[in-house]
């Protein structure tokens, strides 16, 4: 299984090059676009805009957003369209455990795609506007604050690019997912820009929950395919 993981991690990393690529473009832009919008606010106001969290998880939401949406249209090319279909015919052949190796090197590549993409533009970030005299967070909180928020934020599009392609597998479309990551993104992406708000503690928690919703989602797709066995629906196994 570990050389199979490690096989499925190496062979699928060039297309992972883009979403980082992406999600380096998406960060700095929003770092940036924020950081001017927020200049003009009045420094008295109590704006998630006069933060320099506050603008950091605004810029993390809107790359988290991208970074999933993009990640269930890479799940759909290299894993939902060879588990759906009459594709399917072909994985009964594959040796067992493929797709439990696939899923978990994939995911990988999701989280890692995003993660240090926050944690080191966040940091430049801060250090360039205190050197320039426009942030003035203590630099221990800010730290932790992006250490969370990016480990949160890597484990929510996970859940959101397995969901998306739980339903797929279930609908048997690689179009469902992208729909479905989209709805998702609209109702819950918003939550990452307030973890700003929220206590450390608090965010790590939450972390936590979502990693254990990333491991029953792997749970249930991976039983999904294995219970989506074609013979027993074939004339022959029926007798017909």
């Amino acid at each position: 299984m570990k050389e199979q993981i490690i096989y499925e991690f190496t062979t699928h990393g060039r297309h992972f090059r883009g979403i980082m690529w992406t999600n380096i473009l998406v960060n700095l832009t929003a770092l940036i676009f924020f950081s001017f919008v927020g200049h003009f606010e009045p420094s008295d106001q109590n704006s998630i805009l006069t933060d320099s969290a506050g603008i950091m998880t605004l810029a993390s939401t809107l790359t988290v957003s991208v970074a999933a949406i993009y990640g269930v249209v890479i799940l759909n090319r290299l894993l939902l369209k060879d588990y759906i279909g009459n594709a399917r015919e072909i994985i009964f052949l594959f040796p067992g455990g493929i797709f439990l190796s696939k899923v978990i090197s994939l995911s990988i590549h999701c989280f890692f795609s995003l993660v240090p993409v926050l944690l080191l533009e966040n940091l430049i970030f801060y250090f360039v506007g205190l050197s320039l005299g426009v942030l003035s967070t203590g630099l221990f909180v800010y730290v932790l604050k992006v250490i969370f928020v990016a480990m949160f934020a890597g484990f929510f599009v996970l859940i959101v690019v397995l969901t998306s392609i739980l339903v797929g597998q279930v609908t048997q479309s690689i179009n469902v997912p992208i729909i479905v990551s989209i709805i998702i993104v609209s109702i819950m992406g918003n939550f990452v820009a307030y973890l700003y708000q929220l206590n450390n503690l608090i965010i790590v928690l939450l972390t936590l929950c979502v990693a254990v919703l990333v491991c029953l989602a792997i749970s249930i797709l991976i039983d999904r395919v294995k219970k989506d066995d074609l013979i027993k629906n074939t004339p022959i196994k029926n007798g017909k």
